[in-house]
């Protein structure tokens, strides 16, 4: 069976020691006689860490050494220092990027939403987690990245969407529909083994219908699913996956499966996004700037290091507990003392 990566390590025992080395990438010239300066910011160097494990029994240390090893050249998921893993700000909710007429965010700050009100949610030095939306268009189901079987898509931002603005659509099955769905086609650049999380905000138009949301592969079979109860009020519904091996592309569809038909009436939805903890997510830490959030449940974040890939809205922040993709640079170092405890050691370097 193929080694799934990014790799989790052993879980016990935990780190004696993580040093981490941020360093951003400045490029300066001065004048031989004048002294004067130039600088220009290049952005920021991939993050470094050293790590330390205490002194283990030889079947603690056998674990650490073969995932360490298969790791090779791809990556693994270290977490944050175990002091360092919740914020010190009052952070709640889900919050998400958003910018108003971006589609996605670049650099050092970016705008969040979703945070309590008026609340300072993060303070500097907290570390965050984002994780990019593997979606397109999360608040457009009218475009046309979002298609539709047996259902007929609603103006654009016709509907008062959950924070209060017009921003949601609404979908009707059509007359005699068995098999209604809306969905749309993500292929991550890794697939197997990963674990993707699905997420959308529903409701009913009238009634109280039930319909499925999944998680389909390639050939539109169920990877997972999640029966949504639906009211006339805003919900957020999760659905979570772990794709197999021989799944090339995966689809995120509200209804499909028989679960939405012409009786069930129109839904409307709003914030799809598809996101995973392991793969196509970057650790941040919140630099000078405490984030202080509006009246509007925005907070902006400046943070290191600049976002290394752009950002799309609706991507999840990740507050407790965040974790960061490293490759294991250099080598592995092990030893056994003479009381018959190994001892371990390596580095790694940011991976994106």
């Amino acid at each position: 069976m193929a080694i799934a990566y990014p790799l989790t390590l052993p879980s016990t025992p935990g780190f004696k020691r993580l040093t981490y080395s941020c360093e951003p990438l400045v490029g300066m010239s001065m004048g031989e006689f004048s002294g004067a300066q130039q600088s220009y910011d290049w952005g920021d160097k991939p993050m470094r860490v050293s790590a330390q494990l205490p002194p283990m029994t030889r079947a603690e240390a056998q674990d650490w050494i073969a995932c360490l090893l298969a790791a090779r050249n791809d990556s693994i998921m270290l977490p944050v220092p175990p002091g360092e893993r919740s914020p010190r700000g009052s952070a709640s909710g889900s919050p998400h990027t958003w910018k108003a007429s971006v589609t996605t965010q670049t650099g050092r700050s970016i705008s969040t939403r979703n945070w309590p009100l008026s609340t300072t949610v993060l303070k500097r030095g907290d570390w965050i987690q984002i994780c990019r939306n593997q979606l397109v268009d999360p608040f457009s189901i009218d475009q046309s990245s979002w298609v539709t079987q047996q259902a007929t898509k609603g103006a654009a931002d016709a509907i008062v969407d959950p924070i209060g603005t017009s921003a949601a659509e609404r979908v009707t099955p059509d007359g005699g529909a068995t098999d209604a769905w809306v969905s749309q086609i993500f292929t991550p650049t890794r697939i197997a083994g990963v674990t993707f999380i699905g997420k959308v905000w529903l409701k009913a138009a009238s009634g109280t219908p039930s319909i499925n949301i999944y998680i389909v592969d390639q050939s539109f079979v169920a990877v997972a699913s999640t029966a949504c109860n639906l009211t006339t009020a805003w919900q957020q519904f999760s659905v979570t996956a772990t794709p197999g091996s021989g799944v090339t592309s995966l689809r995120f569809s509200v209804g499909a499966g028989n679960s939405w038909v012409a009786a069930d009436g129109a839904i409307d939805i709003w914030g799809a996004q598809v996101y995973s903890l392991q793969h196509d997510s970057f650790l941040h830490k919140v630099t000078y700037q405490d984030v202080t959030t509006d009246s509007g449940s925005v907070g902006i974040i400046e943070m290191f290091p600049a976002a290394r890939k752009p950002i799309p809205e609706m991507s999840p922040i990740i507050y407790n507990n965040p974790v960061g993709q490293f490759r294991v640079v250099g080598p592995v170092n092990w030893d056994l003392s003479e009381a018959q405890h190994f001892g371990i050691s390596f580095e790694a370097m940011e991976a994106y």
